[in-house]
């Protein structure tokens, strides 16, 4: 297992549409024990079963001690896992928002 950082670029939807390409990345992304960040700035469109699955991505990462976090996060992405409440959970509330960074 490898000890490199990882990046994943989470574009377009996280959706049931969507469902097992994201499954397939993420399963492969898991077996990461170095850090993985994830980048939703294009995400276009999220669902509970996406963010679901995002969710139980970033739990059994935490659960194993291993790091997962945020390079940034679409608007979209943000209010969908607030509106679930998700966003603690997935650490998005760590990241700040566009307008907080202009």
């Amino acid at each position: 297992m490898s000890q490199t950082a990882l990046k994943l670029d989470l574009d377009g939807e996280l959706s049931i549409r969507e469902i097992s390409t994201l499954h397939a990345r993420l399963m492969e992304a898991r077996r990461s024990e170095g850090p993985v960040t994830l980048d939703g700035r294009h995400i276009v469109r999220v669902d509970t079963p996406g963010l679901q699955l995002l969710a139980s991505f970033v739990t059994e990462r935490a659960r194993c001690g291993r790091q997962t976090r945020w390079t940034a996060a679409s608007d979209v992405l943000r209010d969908g896992a607030r509106l679930l409440g998700l966003e603690s959970l997935l650490a998005l509330d760590s990241l700040q928002t566009d307008s907080e960074t202009h």
